[in-house]
């Protein structure tokens, strides 16, 4: 845990009495730069309420934060889980952080953030998944029987389909009738 500067958030009411509340003390953020869970709910409380709020003091920057641009999938693609997992803990405590400043009235810098932190989470957890998916298609490569999800989606009425050998089996009455009363061939004569 990383302690920070003192920080004030003023409530002030919105009813005729104008009264306002001054909460100020020492809040603790991790090493990462996430807020403890105490003020993301205070936050989440407050943007609820019919209320003003003003943050006074200094919020942590995690070092991601600073050189924050848009992740390339290509790279990504070259991560090792563990890297991809770790990465995607990093964005969502970036998240957490600017949906704190988002309530407590931060920069407009910090807000346009929001949605590339966001979709830079889209594309770790799409990349993770993916991967996933591949490492159980080669598993499962000579099995007779694929699991449901690595099987093509189609359509219901194409995935319910017989297959061509089960369309083409014939019940024992229906071979014999074929082979005693065949297709007549008939040739006129003129």
């Amino acid at each position: 845990m990383v302690l920070v500067d003192p920080i004030q958030i003023h409530f002030y009411d919105f009813y005729p009495a104008k009264s306002y509340v001054t909460l100020s003390g020492v809040f603790t953020f991790h090493k990462s730069g996430k807020p403890s869970i105490l003020l993301i709910r205070f936050a989440a409380h407050l943007q609820l309420a019919p209320c003003r709020v003003s943050l006074r003091g200094t919020l942590p920057e995690s070092s991601f934060a600073a050189a924050m641009a848009r992740i390339k999938v290509h790279e990504l693609r070259t991560k090792s889980k563990t890297d991809l997992l770790n990465q995607l803990k990093e964005l969502k405590a970036e998240l957490a952080l600017l949906r704190v400043a988002k309530v407590t009235g931060g920069a407009p810098n910090k807000l346009s953030k929001i949605k590339v932190v966001r979709l830079s989470i889209a594309q770790v957890l799409t990349v993770i998944s993916q991967k996933q998916k591949a490492a159980l298609r080669e598993a499962y490569k000579n099995n007779k029987f694929l699991p449901l999800d690595l099987r093509p989606k189609k359509t219901r009425a194409i995935r319910k389909r017989l297959t061509k050998h089960q369309a083409s089996l014939k019940t024992e009455r229906e071979k014999k009738r074929e082979m005693f009363f065949p297709m007549r061939k008939y040739a006129i004569k003129v």
